[in-house]
């Protein structure tokens, strides 16, 4: 077996670096195609006819028509890829990260090294079978008995488990007969996952006779205002609670997935101790083989160069998503549909609000239309010489989705009590429910379990017939000044909030502790109240379960006060902690 003594300092290096999930920054290829466009625009001596041209640009295409000329691309250059590490499978980093998991005391520690230590062996090396042994060891070690036998199996599956020496071949052997009782968290049933699924056979059983809203129950409708837009609106009544719509992500793309991130699906985001690492990539891992047989993973060298030019980044989650649509149908300008009521239907039909306009006169900054120039040329170039398909994106549609993503994705997060630690973990793109308003005092929420694919809106307190539904982008009205809220929604969505909390000027300092209640107002009151007590009790005891029942019948009486009642206030966000522990249960 390998020692440290027998790998060279760079590689080892290399691997403690990759191990931290750092990686070097090169932004020189890109700074040199910026400047000669910058240099290229600003020189030319028709800027007042260029603005005319393009206000008066009706379509993408024609926006990147406009800025066409001005791209010169240069080749990237062939040393780029060659001086950089960890975007390539390499037999010595494999046996680095391998040896450092050895070196580590703790379990979580040693587990993230064994795992980039299979993301970087060569398909069926003996890098592999070893990564494999000393992964099912430690999980052994720590009673995942499943997961310790599944990867004793895997050790025996790989070509060179042959070459491997008698010892560790005898003690895999043994530790796949192995058939102890443990569970992974992986095949666990949770509460969270149980509701999710529960609420999702309920919409099933009542499906939405509307075929273009797909995934709504019955009464929910998709409708078109001339002014405001799509919005989602109650044909009837729904309580508290009522599962209105559930959506999977058409496209879910990890936290920190340039930082080879092994702790997450690179399809799903599910969380995982042990993942399926990709045949080509060491930047995805998978946490089952249906996840890996699916196109999301961009390839390792799109990855590696994004992961070098952070002016880039913004381009990872739409590049992901056409690269996923270019391996299952082939994108065109005419997949965006001019039906707004119908254009749900499409990934690229997500809302667009108003771009703000690029500051010409800037030195610096560059337009959306040059990065989606770009990056079309540059995923085509690091494309060419692999064995997939060539990928070359349409620089009308990526340009359309780098503008409607940042207004239509949702972050997932974890819990501030979830052992991991709270935090987002992924960033999902989910049509349908982007097509849910935004509401300081909402009626709705999303529901969306980590150990499931699917996201879900819920009613949170009772909605009329008629009511749209409406989703909280920000705070609630009760937890933020309306001028912060505002100010924020105008910088981040591009647009003034205008519903009931905004428009009536709803601060925290507007909520009632003391009302007068009298006849049956007061009655319902005491019952609340009683109500609210319940809920308190069953969250104390870790109910969750219990407490969402209990809580979701309690806001379904909301509807009988003022909102601003403090108990009103406290008992919504109480549900929404529910959720959010859920989420992650």
């Amino acid at each position: 077996m390998d020692d440290f003594d027998n790998l060279s300092y760079t590689t080892v290096t290399a691997a403690a670096s990759i191990y931290l999930g750092n990686c070097a920054i090169n932004s020189t290829h890109y700074n040199s195609v910026r400047d000669s466009f910058l240099k290229s625009f600003h020189d030319d001596g028709k800027k007042h006819e260029f603005l005319e041209k393009y206000h008066k640009c009706a379509t993408n295409q024609e926006r990147i028509d406009l800025f066409r000329p001005y791209f010169n691309w240069t080749s990237v250059p062939t040393e780029f890829l060659s001086g950089r590490i960890g975007w390539q499978k390499s037999a010595a980093l494999s046996n680095a990260l391998r040896l450092q998991g050895g070196e580590e005391n703790d379990h979580t520690h040693s587990l993230r090294a064994y795992n980039l230590s299979l993301s970087f062996a060569p398909p069926n090396s003996v890098q592999e079978a070893l990564s494999y042994a000393a992964r099912s060891a430690l999980f052994q070690r720590i009673s995942e008995f499943k997961l310790a036998q599944r990867d004793a199996h895997l050790a025996k599956c790989c070509a060179s488990f042959s070459d491997l020496d008698d010892t560790i071949r005898h003690q895999i052997e043994e530790r796949a007969k192995n058939n102890a009782n443990g569970a992974s968290i992986t095949g666990n049933l949770t509460l969270g996952k149980v509701l999710c699924e529960d609420m999702v056979a309920m919409i099933r059983r009542s499906p939405n006779s509307d075929n273009l809203l797909h995934g709504a129950t019955s009464g929910v409708e998709l409708k078109v205002d001339p002014i405001a837009g799509r919005k989602l609106v109650a044909t009837r009544d729904f309580p508290a609670g009522s599962p209105l719509l559930y959506d999977e992500p058409y496209v879910i793309l990890p936290e920190n997935i340039l930082g080879w991130n092994t702790s997450r699906c690179s399809t799903c985001a599910q969380p995982i101790l042990g993942g399926v690492p990709d045949p080509l990539s060491p930047f995805a891992t998978y946490c089952s083989a249906d996840c890996l047989s699916k196109p999301a993973a961009l390839p390792a060298t799109i990855l590696s160069y994004i992961q070098a030019c952070p002016s880039l980044h913004q381009a990872l989650l739409p590049l992901t998503v056409l690269y996923k649509l270019s391996r299952t149908q082939t994108p065109t300008q005419s997949s965006v549909h001019s039906d707004p009521s119908r254009s749900h239907t499409s990934i690229f039909n997500l809302i667009q609000h108003k771009s703000i306009p690029w500051k010409f006169d800037s030195s610096n900054s560059v337009p959306p239309e040059f990065t989606a120039l770009f990056v079309s040329q540059l995923a085509a170039e690091l494309t060419t010489n692999l064995s997939s398909p060539l990928f070359y994106p349409d620089p009308a549609l990526l340009l359309h989705l780098l503008e409607s993503l940042p207004y239509n994705v949702v972050t997932l997060s974890t819990p501030p009590t979830s052992p991991a630690g709270g935090g987002p973990y992924a960033t999902g793109v989910f049509s349908r429910i982007a097509l849910a308003n935004s509401s300081c005092h909402p009626n709705a929420l999303l529901y969306k379990n980590s150990r499931s694919p699917v996201g879900l809106l819920v009613s949170c307190r009772r909605i009329s017939k008629g009511e749209e539904i409406l989703l909280c982008y920000k705070s609630h009205w009760s937890r933020e000044s309306i001028h912060d809220r505002r100010a924020w929604l105008l910088t981040h969505y591009k647009f003034d909030c205008a519903c009931a909390a905004c428009q009536k000027g709803w601060e925290e300092k507007d909520m009632q502790s003391e009302l007068v209640f009298q006849g049956d107002l007061l009655q319902k009151a005491a019952h609340f109240e009683e109500d609210f007590e319940q809920v308190i009790a069953l969250v104390e005891e870790g109910e969750w379960r219990e407490g969402f029942d209990a809580a979701v019948r309690c806001c379904d009486q909301s509807g009988h006060f003022d909102p601003r009642w403090d108990m009103v206030v406290a008992m919504e966000e109480i549900l929404r902690r529910i959720v959010i522990q859920l989420q992650e249960n």
